[in-house]
This record gives structure tokens, sequence and C-alpha cells, in this order.
């Protein structure tokens, strides 16, 4: 499902994908459509992803880059955040 929603670019697939994941077991597995979704500016699910992560302990050196760059750039990834900046916290909680 992650495949066809990052090959499409769509969101709502995306949405969907990452709904399904509160039926399954979130493990290593995850790891690659992370990467892949994390960078990319086609959606607005960085926060929900990154929340992902961190519940599911994938804390991994792979994302260290990435989400230094999501921190970092608020106008690209973190366009929601209000002033508690949940995105950036999530971040600095996955980098610890």
């Amino acid at each position: 499902m992650f495949d066809k929603a990052i090959e499409a670019k769509n969101n709502e697939m995306l949405l969907r994908a990452l709904n399904s994941t509160f039926k399954e077991k979130i493990d290593n597995d995850y790891v690659n459509f992370f990467m892949r979704l994390l960078p990319e500016t086609w959606h607005e699910e960085h926060e929900e992803i990154i929340n992902l992560i961190w519940l599911h302990n994938l804390n991994d050196d792979v994302f260290s880059d990435v989400l230094y760059l999501i921190a970092t750039n608020s106008e690209t990834y973190r366009k929601y955040d209000d002033e508690n900046e949940s995105t950036l916290r999530k971040c600095i909680h996955v980098l610890k």
C-alpha cells in the first residue's frame, strides 16, 4: 500500500496506508517506507510518520539526516506546527 502511494504521490492513498498501520504490527520493515516518505513534500503527514517512528521505537540512525532536515525547515515540512511545535518536538524525541 505504501509503495503505491509513494509511486503515485497520492496523499489519500498515503492516509489509507498510515491508517492501516494501526491494525498491523509496525516493525523495521517500515523503515524503508518512512525513509522514502519523510523527505517528500507532496504530502503533509510528516508529523504522523515521525510519531509512528517514535511510538514504535523505530529510532534508527538512518533517520538522523531527514529528521534534522524536517526540524530545521519549518516552512517546508512543519507548516501546520503551532506555537507548541509538535512536529519539531517529535523530531527531537526520535533523535535522542
